[in-house]
This record gives C-alpha cells, sequence and structure tokens, in this order.
C-alpha cells in the first residue's frame, strides 16, 4: 500500500472563466411557474403533490441558496452517495412489461426519478449534419424527462453524447448532468431549461455522474479530463469550479461519500475516488482538496467505489479480474477475490449488508460475503452468449433482495438472493442500468433496434385524471406535446 502525507497533494481553487450561467435562464423558469403548477399538479406521488411545487415558486429556488440530493425512489446513480445501488422497494413482481417509450438515441445511462414520477436520463444519437472534429459524423447529446405513464414531457438537445453521465437531483429543482461536450449542465428537471453550464477544457469529457457535497453544500464533484473537479452548484457560483485536483488517469468512476466516523451515516468525511490504478481518499478543504490517503490496486476502468453504511468498508472491482476490499484507511479487508473475468461494473450492496453483487465482462453475477470475501451458496450465476461491455454498468437490488441487471443477450434479469430466478424477458436491445421504483423497474436500452424505454410495472389501475402507474399516480390526459 503506497500512501501520501496530508501536504503531499492539494488541489487549486480556480477563476469562473469557462462557466456560463445566463440569469434570464432562472429568471425563466422562475417565470414559468404558473405553467409548471398545472403540469407539475397533474403528476403526484401517491396522490399528494410534492413540495417541489412550492419550490418552483419560492426565491430559495429562483437562486438554489443550498444543493442538497432530492429524497426520492432513485435520485442519483448508485441510488446514493455510497453509491450502495440498493432500494428500500420492492421491484416488480414479474416480467410484467408496459408498453415502451420509443426514443431516438442509444442510451447509457441510469435514470434518475424525481418525487413526482417523472424519469430523467441521456443519450446519443447520430447527427448527419454534425461532423467531429476528427472528422465523420458523431453522436450528439439527448436528455429526457419521461412521465411515469411512459409519456415524453420533454426532451433537450445539447452537443455532445451523453455517455454514462448519469443525472443528479436536487431539493431545489434542478437535475445535474455531464457529456462529451465538455460541461457539466444544471437543468431544470421539470422542463428540462438549461440554467448554466461550466466548460471542462483539454479534452474533458465529463463520463462520470456527480455527487453533492453534505460537508459543504454549495458543490457538486465531478471527475473530468484526469482531474477532480468541485463545481459549483449554489448562487453566484453556480457552474464555476470551487477546486481541482490531479489524480491519475481518466476515469468513468463517479466519488463517493465517507463518514467522519464509519457507520456514523453523517456522509461529511472523505471524497473516496477511483482513477487508473489508485483508490483514493480526498479531503474538500473548502477552498481546496488534498489527496489524504491513496492505495495501488488493478487498474479500475468503470466501477464506482461502494462504501458500506455500517463499516465504511470500501468495494470496488478492475480490470485485473479482482474484487478489492478495503478498510476505511485503504489497508486490505481481506485479500483481492479473484471473479476470473474484467470487472466494469460497480459492485451492488444486498438490503441486510452482508453481501456485494458484481458483475464480470463475462456477464457471471457473483455474490461476495462483505466480511470474508467468499462466494455465496448458488452463485455464481452464470449467462452463457452474454456479456457486460459497458463501463459503469451495475446490477441493482430491491427490498426483498432481488438482484436486476441485464447483458448484450438483450435479457432484464431478476435472480433472488438465493441464486434463483425469479423471471427473465428479453428487449430489442442492450438494457443500460436498471433503476427501482415502487412496485417497479425502469429500463432504458443501450442499441438494438427501436431504441426504447422500457418499464416493468403491473398494470395501470384508476381512471386517467388519476391513474397508478409504477409507484406514481399521473393524470394521462394531460399531454402537452400532443
Amino acid at each position: 500500500m503506497r500512501r501520501s502525507g496530508e501536504s503531499a497533494v492539494h488541489g487549486s481553487s480556480a477563476e469562473a472563466q469557462g462557466g456560463r450561467c445566463d440569469p434570464s435562464r432562472t429568471a425563466a423558469v422562475h417565470a414559468a411557474a404558473p405553467s409548471l403548477r398545472r403540469a407539475l399538479g397533474r403528476l403526484a406521488l401517491g396522490g399528494v403533490i410534492s413540495t417541489l411545487l412550492a419550490a418552483a415558486t419560492s426565491p430559495a429556488r429562483a437562486s438554489g441558496d443550498t444543493t442538497a440530493l432530492l429524497d426520492s425512489a432513485w435520485p442519483m446513480y448508485g441510488h446514493d452517495a455510497k453509491h450502495t445501488f440498493r432500494s428500500p422497494f420492492v421491484g416488480p413482481a414479474d416480467g410484467n412489461l408496459l408498453a415502451p417509450t420509443e426514443l431516438d438515441s442509444l442510451i447509457d445511462t441510469e435514470a434518475v426519478v424525481t418525487s413526482q414520477g417523472l424519469f430523467v436520463f441521456g443519450g446519443g444519437f447520430l447527427d448527419p449534419n454534425h461532423v467531429s472534429p476528427r472528422g465523420g459524423n458523431s453522436l450528439r447529446g439527448m436528455m429526457f424527462g419521461v412521465r411515469a405513464d411512459g409519456y415524453v414531457l420533454w426532451r433537450q438537445q445539447e452537443g455532445g453524447e451523453i455517455g454514462s453521465a448519469s443525472g443528479a437531483l436536487d431539493t431545489n429543482g434542478f437535475v445535474y448532468h455531464g457529456g462529451r461536450d465538455n460541461q457539466l449542465w444544471k437543468r431544470d428537471a421539470t422542463s428540462g431549461t438549461p440554467i448554466c453550464e461550466r466548460y471542462i477544457p483539454l479534452d474533458g469529457d465529463i463520463k462520470s455522474s456527480p455527487t453533492f457535497s453534505l460537508k459543504f453544500p454549495d458543490r457538486a464533484y465531478v471527475p473530468s479530463s484526469r482531474k477532480l473537479f468541485a463545481l459549483g452548484t449554489s448562487g453566484s457560483a453556480q457552474c464555476t469550479i470551487v477546486w481541482q485536483i490531479a489524480t491519475r488517469g481518466v476515469s468513468i468512476s463517479s466519488v463517493s461519500l465517507a463518514d467522519t466516523m464509519p457507520g456514523n451515516g453523517d456522509a461529511l468525511g472523505d471524497l473516496v475516488y477511483a482513477a487508473d490504478r489508485y483508490v483514493y481518499r480526498i479531503r474538500d478543504d473548502g477552498a481546496s482538496g488534498t489527496i489524504v490517503a491513496q492505495r495501488k490496486i488493478g487498474r479500475v476502468q468503470g466501477p464506482t467505489p461502494l462504501i458500506h453504511p455500517h463499516t465504511g468498508n470500501i468495494y470496488v472491482g478492475g480490470l485485473d479480474h479482482r474484487l478489492h476490499a478495503l478498510r476505511p484507511d485503504l489497508s486490505d479487508l481481506f485479500p483481492p477475490v479473484n471473479l476470473g473475468a474484467k470487472i466494469q461494473s460497480s459492485a451492488a450492496l444486498s438490503p441486510d449488508g452482508e453481501t456485494v453483487y458484481l458483475l464480470t465482462a463475462s456477464a457471471a453475477l457473483h455474490a461476495i460475503s462483505t466480511a470474508a470475501g467468499t462466494e455465496r451458496a448458488g452463485f455464481p450465476y452464470l449467462t452463457p452468449h452474454n456479456r457486460i461491455t459497458q463501463p459503469a454498468y451495475a446490477p441493482v437490488v430491491d427490498a426483498e433482495g432481488t438482484v436486476y441487471f441485464g447483458g448484450t443477450d438483450g435479457y432484464v434479469r431478476a435472480i433472488r438472493a438465493d441464486g434463483s430466478v425469479k423471471w427473465a424477458v428479453q428487449i430489442p436491445g442492450r438494457p443500460s442500468t436498471a433503476t427501482i421504483v415502487d412496485g417497479g423497474l425502469i429500463v432504458p436500452q443501450s442499441n438494438g433496434s427501436g431504441i426504447s424505454l422500457y418499464r416493468f410495472c403491473p398494470q395501470p389501475t384508476g381512471p386517467p385524471t388519476a391513474n397508478r402507474v409504477c409507484g406514481f399516480t399521473v393524470d394521462t390526459t394531460f399531454r402537452p406535446n400532443g
């Protein structure tokens, strides 16, 4: 293990150059509140209008004084700031598939969910009129807001493919996401309207998903271009660089938040981040960041470190075929576990915290004891003629311990905690990382024919003006886009 002293590496603060924020955009969203009220008033969770309606017309929302993660079914990539990929809800009992929502983009991101049941995600589409600097046509970016009934409420185009950078939703009604246009975007989640964007130079593709700070509720952490950035989210500092710190190699990993004392749940401790062959602990000092520890492991290309909420232990897979389990001080919890193939998938945690689930490139689903590193009975679950090829892909786990995942064979699978199959349904292309909602599973399609968003949910119930679908209540007669 190699560590650096606290004075060894410090990140620097930076000016706002390159960040663009048009005050008229925020004003326009604020002025549009009456129409947003009419639209959102028709979409409520469990028949209760979200507090987002009040926030939409409040000065606090317009200025965005603080930024906090939204308390919804699935507000960010990995569900939470420790990236457990587990839900407090039970997913679908069977593979009942509602009518797909056809899209014109390849979707490699995970959908995040507002309190009112709007699924927000991004992708890329081939634009014959857009030529890349290297020559030839390239993918343009598209963000979507799809209602729980499958209706596309909004779509917003941007310069570059969204790639693997899923969004993060805050309590002020905004979504933050990156893309291959080198920018972090802040958008109104209800309409997709851009509020501001921050350009990262030097081939600064943003392929990772943002994580909001709890220690400093005015910023988000976003890796890009061999650096980790703290970017402002609030007030006049929104979409500006607070500080940046150099790390080794380009990474698709997102930042996980440790506790000040392992298991106390405050998420106010160090940032845990993986890049190239290193796992880092980085302290946010306010105006700068400091690498306080680093540990060399196998190369990491895709997985985000999972922090166990009770122990603070860290789990991350690598291209060296191994699951690395580290204590909070980055020493080995147990020897690395060889799973027999490359690991580009993030890990997911069981409801009782005793098992981590990982997928290898050969689409073997492993269930590993979080304490001993041994394989659980009934695993690995093998899927012949299947592959996991998406970096940052992950299985997800519901409150009953059912694990959901896909692969290149197009199947969406639900596997019980004992390794038996609950259900499996094939869609016309490769599924992206799923999102669990109350009684349902939301699955974007990454490639194949008829690219769509798939909803594995019970059949809707209730009248059209209060239709219960995928755990939300929707007025399906409200169709502002026709």
